[in-house]
């Protein structure tokens, strides 16, 4: 009976794709699936890990214990309880013996052996030697290390760029990481000179040229030259996005500029950043988009809404998702349980109790 009623959903969902821009690239038949990335993305079938492409054509047959997404060119995999990395032909070009991996960031990957951190390069090479309690990924050109309880940062090359003195950092930000300094925060440049002293209950990254800064209780936005830029006023901000800024007043949610101008007034009790000249805010329990002037584009009628990303946004109505356009009309009705952003026109979607992938366009 379950099989009937799984054919039937396909069936009405084929209708529906005749009749609209969009068709199954791969049918939904595996257990768990990743997003597409770099033209390909690994399957579950049989508790085994697989690949495909972004035909849909078959890559890797599903052997390992585990795929990780891609990432410039090299995908992480597990077999017999290790790690290694493969080629997007998914060749075994590192073998599986690191007991846990990251993902490649210029050039570079983090992997841990005998309880100790260090990085790879494409070709296996060990370039840092294992040595670090703690690694993140490079971020320009600089990765975070923790040894014990303190933090700093190395270059490519391994060589100690910034002490292993902080209580705690983030990765740098158009030139700026957060520090943690005896219970305070501020930022540090590459050459570890702080932009303010440590004065600040928490801070967050800079992002188009400001940085959140939490002072006595209430937040606002400082430039790199240490400048406040923004007062402190705000009960909660979130980073700016394409020149706007998500702000909390009292218990509602607005938008400022980067001059500290209310462009959307605070009324909403939720919000999320602009994409593409939108923003989802929720109204009345109901999801809608704003642009940035306030006014309500897309009507708020949906139960949850996902940024636009390539004009097209995921909306969920009911228990069902589905996808729109920028002027609210759906490209594919809600007909799913769960369904991904769309990455280079294509979508990982979840029908009945399997995963598959949708794509925009006649097939």
């Amino acid at each position: 009976m379950r099989n009937i009623f799984f054919i039937a959903l396909l069936c009405a969902a084929f209708s529906a794709q005749a009749q609209s821009g969009w068709h199954y690239l791969v049918e939904p038949q595996y257990a768990d699936a990743g997003n597409m990335r770099e033209g390909m993305a690994f399957f579950i079938e049989n508790e085994k890990y697989g690949l495909i492409d972004a035909s849909g054509k078959l890559i890797l047959k599903p052997i390992y214990q585990k795929i990780d997404d891609c990432a410039e060119g090299m995908l992480a995999f597990m077999a017999g309880g290790k790690f290694g990395f493969l080629d997007k032909t998914g060749k075994e070009v590192i073998k599986a013996q690191y007991e846990e991996v990251g993902f490649y960031q210029s050039g570079l990957v983090r992997v841990k052996t005998g309880g100790r951190w260090g990085f790879l390069d494409k070709t296996g090479k060990m370039i840092v030697a294992p040595q670090y309690d703690e690694v993140d990924n490079f971020i320009d050109n600089l990765a975070k290390v923790r040894l014990g309880s303190k933090y700093g940062f190395i270059d490519k090359k391994g060589k100690l760029i910034i002490p292993v003195d902080y209580e705690e950092v983030f990765n740098f930000s158009e030139g700026m990481a957060e520090a943690k300094i005896n219970g305070n925060w501020t930022y540090i440049d590459k050459k570890n000179k702080q932009l303010t002293a440590p004065q600040y209950e928490t801070v967050f990254r800079f992002r188009e040229g400001l940085g959140a800064v939490l002072l006595k209780e209430k937040w606002g936005f400082i430039d790199k030259k240490a400048k406040t830029v923004i007062a402190h006023q705000f009960e909660d901000v979130a980073v700016f996005y394409e020149g706007a800024a998500e702000v909390l007043k009292g218990e509602k949610w607005g938008y400022i500029n980067k001059s500290g101008a209310l462009i959307v007034q605070p009324i909403y009790a939720y919000t999320s950043n602009f994409s593409e000249g939108l923003a989802a805010v929720k109204e009345n329990d109901k999801w809608g988009y704003i642009d940035k002037t306030g006014k309500m584009v897309i009507t708020a009628q949906y139960d949850e809404a996902k940024d636009f990303g390539n004009g097209v946004a995921a909306v969920k109505v009911g228990n069902k998702w589905g996808y729109i356009n920028k002027m609210g009309k759906y490209i594919i009705e809600p007909q799913f349980i769960q369904a991904n952003s769309f990455v280079d026109n294509i979508a990982l979607v979840y029908v009945g109790d399997l995963w598959g992938f949708v794509k925009l366009g006649a097939k």
